[in-house]
């Protein structure tokens, strides 16, 4: 996850990585907003649970399946412009040792709160090669599955995150990465289970 994070951010050092002369670089496809899906083989999202019983705190690492996403990405003169990110999660089993009853988190969806644009985008010398970060919120929709019976819960809005993103040329395609860690208790249920540590490693293709 670091390592993408950095990665990212570091894509303008210089170089012609491609090799190959184009009539249109990616910095110029970009003047066209450019639509991505998500590769769920190749995204991850992780998180910590936990709750407090007084005299106890149990916790709990869960990696949780991504179904579907997408993204859509422009130029913004020197800059990349995040304008839309959707991560479509699958049911999430809330652990025992956190909560008994075989509890799930159901119909679980990430999406941007609003437009973002980086303001430290670097460029490889041949335009085919972007990166830089955004500060970002997100807001989680979710639903919870208790013996047969599921309930919409209220949608939680995550804040202030620090997101790595970059677009890379593909052969004839474009693609894009991202990737975040945030660290700390970021949203809860019922103030009874607390979930945070919330790492993405996300890549998507046209």
């Amino acid at each position: 996850m670091r390592s993408l994070m950095v990665a990212v951010l570091v894509v303008g050092c210089g170089g012609t990585a491609s090799g190959v002369d184009r009539a249109v670089s990616a910095r110029e496809e970009l003047v066209t907003p450019q639509a991505f899906a998500v590769v769920p083989s190749e995204t991850s999202v992780e998180l910590d649970a936990s709750v407090d019983r007084g005299d106890a705190h149990e916790s709990a690492h869960v990696t949780v399946p991504v179904v579907s996403g997408g993204a859509v990405v422009s130029g913004a003169g020197d800059q990349l412009e995040l304008r839309e990110l959707t991560i479509d999660l699958a049911p999430v089993d809330i652990p025992e040792s956190i909560l008994t009853g075989g509890v799930r988190l159901v119909d679980v969806h990430l999406r941007l709160a609003a437009p973002v644009t980086t303001a430290d985008a670097t460029w490889s010398d041949d335009d085919e090669h972007g990166g830089g970060s955004v500060r970002a919120s997100l807001v989680l929709s979710w639903s919870v599955a208790i013996s047969g019976r599921t309930f919409v819960l209220a949608d939680q809005r995550i804040d202030d995150l620090a997101i790595a993103i970059g677009v890379d040329r593909s052969g004839d395609a474009l693609t894009f990465d991202a990737g975040l860690i945030a660290d700390g208790a970021r949203w809860s249920w019922a103030d009874l289970v607390f979930f945070g540590d919330v790492a993405v490693t996300l890549h998507a293709e046209q």
